[in-house]
């Protein structure tokens, strides 16, 4: 007979702990899940802000969830009708001592005496990466570090380039949050055959999938940061050397014919000379460049409409346009309109594949939001409260919006002069 999970009792709602998968789910309902994750740990205990109403966080401290709209502006206080609770949970080796043993290999005695991130985090690599030891990647047997900072993955040794992921974006899937790489064993050199034209041509080539580097690196993401290095290991698999999987050459390229990828509608193609998708605004022609995230008067490419002086609404993107200028309006001009436009993953999905490396079906289901803001910044900061820091001469300082002011991180006596 299968043990029964855990249980814990929420405002009166029965729900059942996964030691697994760390997380509570409502028993009379299993796809209301509440992650461990998205709660504040005290180490000795957990706590989240509950709505008795949606039986998960209140709408006031909702973790964003993927493929759905965010909403901005969310109120200061709680609806009526739909208090918001804060709710203690117990540390999860009181919750389920037999499971926590048999995952981590641990002892009823060392629940008693540690915290559930002693015993869930591997101390030795969490100490050997805060003494400065940096994790490093194998790349068909040229070793490199991780470098969080950078996007890079740097030679070990100091022979060779020093691969800039920040340049490979056509080589990351957003589904797999991971960068599929041609490397050449050769020239133990990364190479672009999407814009090149070569990626039907397979010399001395591995295809090797890399995960991002906030997944390898956690503790150097959080130092990046500025944030408690200790945010978020509970629920990674912690390692101090990986070694990426080789993904069979022919059949990733005929899976990317199959799917039609744009790399290979262009191989005879001058990528300058690409036709561009356009969109029809009030009898006017503009060309939609999603590298840029603008909009160009197809007859005047100086017109300019940059997706920083529109307004996003959610589903796409308003913005006042005056017709006579062709352009949004100054402060002096009046506007004739109010265009709305969709997103960009709909005015131009292969263009917006061929920038991220996914296939037109898959750029659909995706949000433009997902494709310009760092989710993992993003969960810092909207969730768990992270602020954004500035280093200034060598002195990290918390941009503080609510204060008004740069806020110094360690030193409260420190001072900003002109």
């Amino acid at each position: 007979m299968k043990n029964e999970k855990p249980t814990v009792i929420i405002e009166g709602t029965e729900f059942l702990f996964d030691i697994d998968k760390i997380v509570l789910s409502e028993k009379a309902d299993p796809d209301n899940r509440i992650y461990f994750s998205s709660m504040r740990n005290y180490e000795t205990h957990y706590e989240f802000d509950y709505s008795r109403v949606s039986k998960k966080f209140h709408v006031l401290h909702s973790p964003y969830l993927r493929n759905k709209p965010v909403v901005l502006g969310k109120p200061k206080t709680a609806p009526e009708g739909d208090p918001l609770i804060t709710v203690k949970i117990p540390c999860i080796g009181e919750i389920d001592p037999d499971g926590m043993c048999r995952k981590y290999g641990c002892t009823l005695k060392d629940i008693s005496e540690k915290t559930d991130f002693e015993i869930m985090v591997d101390q030795d690599i969490f100490g050997r990466r805060m003494d400065g030891v940096p994790v490093t990647i194998d790349l068909a047997g040229k070793r490199f570090e991780i470098d969080v900072a950078g996007n890079a993955l740097r030679p070990q040794d100091g022979n060779g380039e020093t691969i800039y992921l920040s340049a490979l974006y056509d080589y990351f899937s957003i589904d797999r949050e991971s960068y599929r790489l041609f490397y050449n064993t050769s020239t133990s050199r990364v190479e672009d055959p999407f814009r090149d034209g070569t990626i039907d041509k397979n010399t001395d080539r591995l295809i090797l999938e890399v995960p991002s580097l906030s997944d390898l690196d956690p503790i150097g993401t959080n130092l990046r940061y500025g944030n408690d290095p200790r945010y978020g290991l509970m629920y990674r698999a912690l390692t101090m050397h990986y070694d990426p999987q080789t993904i069979p050459y022919e059949e990733y390229i005929n899976t990317l014919k199959s799917q039609h990828h744009p790399a290979f509608h262009n191989l005879n193609a001058n990528p300058s000379k690409q036709q561009l998708p356009t969109v029809d605004i009030e009898g006017t022609a503009f060309v939609v460049d999603v590298g840029k995230f603008e909009l160009r008067e197809k007859a005047n490419e100086g017109n300019v409409i940059s997706f920083t002086d529109m307004t996003d609404f959610g589903e796409g993107y308003s913005f006042e346009y005056n017709r006579k200028a062709k352009n949004i309006p100054d402060v002096f001009e009046k506007s004739d309109v109010l265009i709305e436009i969709p997103e960009f993953v709909g005015l131009d999905p292969v263009g917006m594949a061929q920038k991220y490396g996914l296939t037109a079906d898959e750029v659909k289901a995706k949000t433009d939001f997902e494709f310009m803001v760092d989710q993992y910044a993003f969960d810092l900061r909207l969730n768990k409260g992270r602020l954004p820091t500035v280093d200034i001469a060598g002195h990290l300082f918390y941009v503080d919006i609510r204060m008004d002011m740069l806020r110094p991180k360690d030193d409260f006596l420190s001072l900003l002069s002109d």
